[in-house]
């Protein structure tokens, strides 16, 4: 926020007689009322400056903490610190989670801080703390020169919640690589790297954990550990406190009431804590007495709720809302202006800065400023008023405070290769991949990848050609038949599905070019309206968002009919964006169908649709078999009257008795969960109208499509805000953990998923859980139930009147009940991939960490499939995994028919990924005409030299595989200079193997530039075979011969050959010398 405005607050606050009266009794108990966001900040502010001592803030609920963060952050100056709520039921021991950690470290900032203002919840101030007397006895402090022993550290680690791991991708892992350990502590916002030698510590660097590049250097580095059981010693919080410590308490009669249902809320859970432990201290100890203590306390202030005579204030006003009336702000603006009011409106982000811009472009004395509140404020005295872009464009919900940017690993389909795994060689067909081999002769000593081949032939191939290796995958997920090494059939099937391939890419281009002339609606630019609409959005937009809007704009602002795919993981915002479209449509005179593949999911969409559109005259409807009949007939009628503006429904739109009178734009969620014969009609419906496809797993087919441009794709990858990845639990069915799961939910206020998909079990399954749970309401639902009976059963289940809802897969599709942060899977092992996928994201849609449970009978009756599948869930928890699910899903069940039943032959005679490269290839080709330059073609080393990565320097075979497909895919020095700063940050000084490694990586380099298709070198003689000599200069040729005093030759019987001698050398030395004397062709 501008300086200016919070010290013009700052100095009303100060001058007022409230201010100074409390001044001379700052040491004593005082009150205030009528005082909240940013002001009551300032006040905050100012009163810890004045008392230069530890100053603590207690506030009734999270949200209130949230609030006040989002208003201190505008205040210069301050250390601020902030004691979360940890979201676990009382009486739980520390489980060593990230909030866990984060409390640690800030109560560590807090016991050696002189002056700080820290702010807590009551729950947090009232429940045990971790003891203070263990907080620098637990720290795990590392420096260099320290002596290093990375087993002890693994073990404290291991015992402290952290978990080891192949790559340090997460918070709470941790890696060793011989020498070399890394850490990714939970309170920090990167992970740390340290280097030993001779057990001695010599380096520590805090690195980027996608790019795994060094960021910064340290001497030392320090973090809490705790065990993570229930002998943690835990105390009050006043063993934190000293007398000299200065109190507010905010919201007095909120504070009383969020404590007494502590009190309850301790009382329920000692029942379950008395079982498990005899000694499990009462409710009326476990607590901090906190009201109690604000009667004891002396130096407070206590903020009240409610006015009091012997309460102070200050003559502050608050801004009102103006709920999207611009109008009404207008004019209620030009008057203050005329009054002589300063006017400031706050703009959460530059985006919604000049939208505010561009619909009061005509007040020009409007000053503008960039940040985030959480409200507005009047000084009367000083004529200065601030408002929210929020309170203009209607009352929104808290912002997020933050956008967390998720970086995800390019999925690689070779990294992973295990023994047993199906690779197809580009140049030799399909075998069974064995092991990475370490071969050893009289002169040299390298790894190969060994791949064995029909009638028991292996080849082994140079690790530096580890990108002519692929995973296999085929078209139905069965085994392919191995290929005979050497023999003509790898070559026919090549050579078929070249053939095939050039057919498929003639009919992908002319399916794209007929997308490409298909004429459609162009519609006209954003009027105020739009602009209005989407500033109302209740959170800031990411980046991904605002990007993906914008294409979506100019697709339909064009002439062309726009077919575009939407791909992002649950919860990213792609319903927001198909709104903003559905607007537009409607700005622009059009009608709007959104498809959704479930009742409960089009009923959901249409009311946030209501909720979002507000006193916009735009009118939707829902179609769905839960509507009556008589109201579905009345809405046919305004539909085929242009009433109707959008239409919300299941396949029910796709009926013949469903006319639109002039349909703009098609949104298709989730469209892979429709029938055959409903993608036929959605196909019909397209044509020559704008469509739009939500997903956020996409199967393959729409994947290729999309990839390959048939379609257009945006891609959302930015997750929202305080989201936590899921904690998935993969067990064989146990009652019991089912129970205590639904327990530990609801004790701390959620809602429980119980997910089973048989119909007929599913009252026998409820009464079982009333009874084991008799103080919860339990209901369950299904798809065939009456339609007022499960409307009315989801009804009370979305407004919390049901604490467990056992249901069907009626819940899969886009569900979105933030306090629902439970769900249980039984029998999991039937589901598919994709579905598991999109069922754990029902829960976790909210900053509380939430709980999947995969549930199978018994595990030895689980086939290959479904443990993959259970294995795939377990390791994909990370934000934003939906892309990688979807590959992965793929490699498991098959390609599938995705490019056509014609196709799906000969990709199972290649696997999809040299099929795909083929018919990527071909599709350039034809794109850019046949008398495009051919190809550079693949450089082929032979050079005797020792090169690979030595157990010794990287121990993890799939680390060790993913920097060998790195080196392998060099194309450029920039990128071999990065990747030798990789392997130095990540494991240390590179050895003479690896470095060898690195320097036949640069002569591949420039052998490529030059166009050199072969070289090899044997007892110093080195031949390179050029693949157009046309592309050299013929005068450098002749000057290398000259200068080379006869050690470069052309070879006189083949003119593309050119002969170096190099002698006896290290393979350093020969690099050197073979690109000294390449160079001079350059």
């Amino acid at each position: 926020m501008n300086f200016d405005i919070i010290k013009a607050l700052e100095d009303y606050i100060t001058n007022t007689d409230s201010y100074k009266s409390f001044l001379k009794r700052i040491v004593s108990s005082q009150c205030f009322d009528k005082l909240d966001g940013v002001p009551l900040a300032s006040f905050i502010a100012l009163v810890a400056r004045k008392w230069g001592k530890r100053v603590i803030v207690v506030v009734p609920t999270e949200d209130g903490l949230n609030t006040l963060e989002q208003d201190l952050s505008l205040i210069q100056g301050n250390n601020t610190l902030f004691l979360r709520g940890n979201g676990k039921v009382f009486y739980q021991g520390f489980s060593g989670s990230k909030v866990e950690y984060e409390n640690i470290d800030t109560l560590t900032q807090f016991v050696n801080s002189k002056s700080c203002i820290l702010v807590t919840s009551i729950r947090s101030f009232s429940a045990p703390v971790i003891s203070k007397n263990i907080l620098s006895a637990k720290e795990l402090k590392l420096a260099l020169h320290d002596k290093f022993a990375p087993m002890d550290i693994a073990n404290l680690l291991t015992q402290s919640g952290y978990f080891r791991t192949n790559s340090c991708y997460e918070e709470g892992n941790f890696v060793i690589r011989g020498e070399v350990m890394e850490i990714y502590p939970f309170s920090s916002t990167n992970p740390i790297r340290i280097y030993s030698e001779w057990d001695e510590i010599t380096k520590i660097v805090y690195f980027d954990s996608v790019t795994q590049q060094k960021q910064k250097e340290v001497g030392h580095c320090t973090f809490n550990l705790l065990p993570c059981d229930n002998l943690t010693p835990e105390s009050s919080f006043k063993e934190y406190l000293k007398d000299d410590d200065y109190f507010f308490f905010i919201g007095k009669e909120r504070l009383d009431v969020v404590y007494k249902s502590l009190i309850n809320e301790a009382k329920a859970s000692y029942k379950d804590a008395y079982n498990e432990n005899k000694n499990a201290i009462t409710p009326d100890k476990y607590l901090l007495p906190t009201l109690n203590f604000i009667n004891e306390k002396v130096s407070k202030c206590v903020i009240n709720d409610i006015a009091t005579e012997e309460c102070k204030h200050f003559e502050i006003g608050t801004s009102h809302s103006y709920f999207g009336n611009v109008t009404y702000f207008k004019d209620d603006a030009q008057a203050l202006i005329k009054s002589g009011w300063k006017l400031t409106v706050l703009a959460s982000t530059i985006v919604q800065k000049d939208r505010l811009e561009s619909v009061l472009q005509e007040i020009k004395e409007i000053n503008y400023e960039i940040a985030d509140a959480s409200s507005g404020f009047t000084l009367d005295d000083k004529k200065i008023a601030v408002i929210l872009d929020q309170e203009i464009f209607g009352r929104r919900k808290q912002r997020q405070k933050a956008i967390v940017d998720v970086k995800s690993a390019p999925i690689d389909s070779f990294v992973d290769l295990k023994p047993g795994d199906f690779v197809v060689h580009i140049n030799y067909g399909i075998g069974e991949f064995i092991k990475i081999e370490r071969v050893k002769t009289s002169r040299t000593e390298r790894d190969y990848i060994k791949i064995r081949y029909l009638n028991e032939e292996y080849l082994f191939v140079p690790i530096e050609q580890a990108d002519l290796v692929q995973r296999y995958i085929g078209s139905e997920g069965r085994k392919p038949k191995l290929d005979i090494l050497g023999g003509a059939g790898w070559t026919k099937k090549k050579e078929k599905a070249l053939k095939n391939a050039e057919n498929l890419a003639a009919q992908l281009i002319k399916l794209y070019a007929a997308r490409q002339n298909s004429f459609g609606h162009p519609f006209p630019p954003d009027n105020d309206w739009q602009i209005q609409f989407e500033a109302s959005f209740p959170f800031t937009e990411t980046v991904d968002q605002l990007k993906c809007v914008e294409d979506i704009k100019a697709d339909m602002e064009s002439d062309r009919v726009m077919d575009r795919l939407v791909c992002g993981d649950v919860g990213y915002g792609k319903t927001e964006i198909a709104f903003r479209a559905a607007f537009k449509a409607v700005m622009g005179g059009r009608q709007v169908a959104f498809l959704a593949p479930t009742t409960i999911l089009a009923e959901q969409h249409w009311r946030k649709f209501i909720e979002r559109v507000g006193n916009f005259p735009v009118k939707s409807a829902l179609l769905t078999r839960m509507v009556k009949p008589k109201d579905q007939k009345k809405t046919l009628e305004e539909l085929k009257d242009g009433q109707i503006d959008v239409l919300f429904g299941t396949h029910k739109i796709l009926q013949k008795s469903v006319v639109f009178k002039n349909l703009g734009l098609l949104v298709c969620d989730e469209e892979q969960r429709f029938g055959v014969k409903d993608k036929e009609k959605i196909k019909q419906l397209k044509v020559n109208v704008d469509s739009i496809a939500l997903s956020a797993t996409p199967i393959p087919r729409t994947l290729y499509m999309s990839l390959l441009k048939v379609r257009d794709m945006s891609l959302l990858t930015t997750a929202p805000s305080q989201r936590l990845p899921v904690n998935t639990i993969i067990a064989d069915f146990d009652f019991n953990r089912i129970v205590t799961a639904i327990k530990k939910e609801v004790s701390r206020g959620g809602q429980v998923f119980y997910l089973h998909n048989r119909i007929e079990d599913l009252p026998d399954i409820t009464y079982q859980l009333r009874d084991a749970l008799p103080g919860l309401i339990i209901e369950f639902a299904h798809g065939q139930m009456n339609p007022d009976e499960m409307e009315d059963i989801m009804h009370r289940f979305i407004y919390e009147g049901v604490q467990v809802l056992v249901s069907t897969t009626i819940i899969e599709n886009g569900i979105d009940i933030p306090n629902v942060n439970t769900i249980i899977i039984d029998r999991s092992e039937r589901f598919g991939l994709s579905q598991l996928y999109q069922l754990r994201g029902r829960v976790g849609r909210s900053n509380r960490q939430a709980y999947c449970y995969l549930m199978y009978p018994d595990e030895s009756r689980l086939n290959d499939d479904a443990i993959k599948r259970l294995k795939v869930m377990s390791e994909n928890t990370s934000l934003g995994s939906g892309f990688k699910v979807a590959m992965k899903d793929m490699e498991i069940r098959g390609a599938g028919n995705i490019l056509g039943q014609e196709q799906s032959g000969q990709l199972e005679a290649v696997g999809l990924d040299l099929y795909m490269k083929i018919l990527d290839e071909e599709i350039r080709r034809l794109t850019v005409g046949d008398t495009v330059q051919e190809e550079k073609r693949e450089v082929f080393l032979e050079l005797d030299y020792s090169g690979f990565i030595p157990d010794s320097y990287v121990k993890d075979p799939s680390v060790k595989m993913e920097m060998y497909k790195k080196i392998a895919s060099i194309h450029k020095e920039i990128e071999l200079e990065a990747l030798r700063n990789e392997f130095e940050d990540r494991f240390g000084s590179i050895p003479e193997e690896v470095d060898n490694l690195l320097c036949i990586a640069k002569v591949k380099i420039i052998c490529h530039r030059l166009e050199i298709y072969h070289l090899s070198e044997s007892r110093g003689i080195v031949q390179l075979e050029f693949s157009h000599m046309a592309a050299i200069n013929p005068t450098k040729v002749v000057r290398l011969i000259q200068r080379s005093g006869g050690r470069v030759k052309i070879d006189k019987n083949r003119g593309n050959y050119l002969k170096m001698e190099t002698g006896a050398v290290s393979l350093k030395d020969k690099a050197v010398y073979i690109l000294e004397q390449l160079e001079c062709l350059l």
